[in-house]
């Protein structure tokens, strides 16, 4: 899975809305995307996930601090809560900021 998210990979947006994906598969997903700059965008809309456990929310917590060239990560109609939602506007708001510099 990491060749589909290498370097050199020109996908920028990836959209797994409305599927059955798990946390641990999509664990694996974010895991292969960390070398990825030109990942822009990530939706993972209404597929059922707890993002409000400990493990969950640390693996978006640093998938998102660790990559900065996500600018959108879309959690909706998934279980959130207010730390969750939060870390991720900021985080896509810095990660903006970077990207504007970086590839303007």
């Amino acid at each position: 899975m990491k060749n589909l998210f290498a370097g050199n990979s020109t996908l920028e947006h990836l959209y797994l809305d409305s599927t059955k994906v798990t946390f641990k598969g999509l664990k694996k997903v974010l895991d292969a995307m960390t070398d990825n700059l030109k990942m822009r965008t990530v939706s993972i809309q209404n597929c059922g996930i707890d993002f409000t456990q400990p493990d969950t929310k640390q693996a978006i917590m640093t998938f998102l601090d660790s990559n900065i060239s996500v600018v959108t990560f879309n959690l909706e109609g998934n279980i959130i809560d207010d730390d969750i939602e939060a870390h991720v506007a900021e985080q896509t708001e810095i990660n903006q900021q970077i990207v504007d510099k970086i590839f303007p």
